[in-house]
This record gives structure tokens, sequence and C-alpha cells, in this order.
């Protein structure tokens, strides 16, 4: 009788054994997706604050008509990110004087790239639309 409940406790302790890990696995999957989950977003907040901090960049260039058609934004080394605008002249017709402005912010090697569409000339500019790609 004694062996006989031997073998059943080690069974049941076997069994919470295997319980107990599958619960711990099934915690290691959630926080690492919860860790990753809060990492993208992170890293997505930041793009988005580079593409407008680009398109502030190329409205700059636009109104001190510098006529640059590759801007390289200088970033603090400490984001670990760049930021590039590109621009053409798009006018659509002859009395509309139009910029279209390509911004890429790159931070961790991930890319984010928005176009933004500018009217005017001189200094006075405005922007018509905005595409986050």
């Amino acid at each position: 009788m004694n062996k006989s409940r031997q073998g059943v406790t080690t069974i049941l302790m076997v069994s919470m054994m295997m319980i107990v890990s599958a619960a711990t696995l099934s915690l290691m999957v959630v926080f690492s997706a919860e860790a990753r989950r809060t990492r993208d977003a992170g890293i997505a907040a930041q793009q988005r604050q580079l593409l407008l901090a680009g398109t502030k960049a190329a409205l700059e260039a636009l109104r001190a008509e510098k006529g640059e058609s590759l801007i390289h934004v200088v970033l603090p080394e400490s984001l670990r990110a760049t930021l590039t605008v590109e621009m053409e002249s798009i006018s659509p017709a002859p009395s509309t004087i139009a910029m279209q402005a390509v911004i890429t912010a790159t931070v961790d090697d991930h890319p984010a790239r928005s176009t933004v569409i500018f009217e005017g000339q001189g200094n006075q500019w405005k922007l018509r639309s905005a595409v986050l790609k």
C-alpha cells in the first residue's frame, strides 16, 4: 500500500510541475509580446516626432529660399536616428508653385516616411497636404 501511495504522489508532483512549467512559459510569452509592443510604440512615437521635425525643417528651408534638394537634419547621437528631407518642385499649374517634401525618419533601423506638399513662394509657404506612409 505504501508503494502505491508513493507512485500516486510522484505522478501528482510531476503533473503539478508540468502545469507550473506551462504557466511559466505562457507568462514568458505574454511578457515578451508586451515588451515588444512597448518598444514598438516608443519607436513609432519617436518616428512621428521626427517626421514633424522634418516637416518644420522643410518649411524653414523653403522660407529661407535655400534651394536645397536634400536636407540631412542633424540629430543627437543618443536618439540613434536619422532624418532626411528630399525636396522637389511639383507645380501643377503655372499660377501655383508647389513643392513636395519626402521626409524619412529612421529609428533603430525602423524607417517611417511622410510626404508633405507646400504651396507658395518666397517666404510665404503653407502646408497643403501631408500623407504618412
